[in-house]
């Protein structure tokens, strides 16, 4: 190692204590407890994305009921024309207004079949989307709590080796170590500090983004109560799973009502060429149909695949944590008793840390999993 490296790293050390309070420091402010139920409610209440939805669907609503004040105008129009031609004993010029007039109708006819397709569209969306919140909620408060469980970990890693550079520095001192030994921990020290400051980076912008949709202030303190997860899981069979989906699917129900439109379409058309397009727009339309069915059942299949592989590192993780933990309770034992280092006890706790991070991480995993069949059979793959 270079001289410049050694001079940085020396004065570093010196600043050890400095390093480790600062590697270890907590928020101090008081913060609010939100349990993952309060996070979903206010969630529901204050989500911008959610309101956008809503907007959505008002304006759908407002364009429908306009488009049908503008057929209800029209056709009471051609019945005025209609009520002035049997006084007019069929007059040529009213007659031609009426054509013109009953063309206008047809139009609105179907300028008020489009705006009720595209109000239904808003409307589900907005219901699909609610629905997902839920979803996109927990996947945010598992991740924050599985990065604060990340963050323990890292704080015991970094006491193990502080105490390790401290126990080499006293070695460098009696002969029995080298520098490049001491050099090697120092800059170990460094990358978990490092490592420690990003986690608390990366906690702190998650914490806000559930904050900002939950309604509260993006800095505003934070604490999200952990829970347990059950390992036991209700998996629905495949096929039964992939019925729910497909019925469910809103895609598919908007594919099929384009071929409704379109059998409309080629029933009115009088034109020879016209309706040749119209028929290879209907192939078109069934063969998205078809496609869409393959999709719903390759994501059912990866689902339910999901949620089981899923579930098996979960009983694993609670296997080591187990494990782990009655590991670490002897290393207690045997530390008290002087039969172990106090550097040995340290490696069993963050042995046990992160067996208990990992069974932790493992079951909100299958959570989530679990939630995605949930949505999957409500037709949101």
């Amino acid at each position: 190692m270079n001289k410049k490296l050694i001079l940085i790293l020396s004065i570093l050390l010196a600043l050890g204590s400095f390093s480790t309070s600062y590697a270890a420091e907590e928020p101090t402010a008081t913060e609010t407890i939100i349990t993952l139920e309060e996070a979903k409610a206010k969630a529901y209440d204050n989500s911008r994305s959610l309101k956008k939805y809503e907007i959505s669907v008002d304006k759908a609503k407002y364009q429908k009921q306009q488009t049908e004040y503008d057929y209800n105008n029209t056709l009471n129009e051609y019945n005025s024309l209609g009520s002035s031609l049997e006084s007019n004993d069929y007059s040529e010029s009213i007659l031609e207004k009426m054509q013109q007039q009953y063309e206008k109708i047809e139009s609105s006819s179907e300028s008020v079949n489009d705006s009720e397709n595209n109000y239904t569209d808003a409307q589900k969306e907005k219901e699909n989307y609610r629905k997902q919140l839920d979803y996109i909620v927990e996947e945010l408060y598992t991740n924050i709590l599985s990065q604060e469980d990340s963050l323990q970990s890292l704080n015991k890693e970094y006491e193990l080796k502080q105490y390790s550079l401290n126990m080499e520095r006293k070695k460098l001192q009696m002969g029995s170590s080298s520098q490049a030994e001491v050099d090697q921990l120092a800059a170990e020290v460094i990358k978990l500090n490092r490592s420690i400051l990003e986690q608390r980076s990366q906690i702190k912008i998650n914490k806000g983004q559930l904050n900002d949709m939950m309604g509260r202030g993006y800095d505003e303190a934070l604490q999200l109560t952990s829970f347990e997860v059950s390992v036991k899981v209700n998996i629905p069979e495949y096929d039964q799973l992939l019925s729910s989906a497909t019925q469910s699917y809103y895609t598919l129900s908007q594919l099929k009502r384009d071929l409704d439109d379109l059998d409309d379409d080629l029933d009115d058309e009088d034109d020879y060429y016209q309706s040749l397009i119209i028929r290879q727009n209907i192939k078109e339309k069934e063969l998205q149909v078809e496609d869409e069915k393959i999709t719903i059942s390759e994501k059912v299949n990866n689902l339910v695949a999901n949620v089981r592989s899923k579930q098996e590192s979960y009983q694993l993780a609670i296997t080591n944590y187990i494990t782990a933990q009655q590991s670490y309770e002897w290393a207690k034992k045997r530390f008290e008793l002087g039969q172990i280092s106090k550097l040995t006890l340290l490696q069993s706790e963050l042995d046990y840390l992160t067996a208990k991070n990992t069974k932790a991480a493992n079951g909100y995993a299958l959570q989530l999993a679990q939630q995605s069949l949930m949505l999957a059979q409500e037709g949101i793959v």
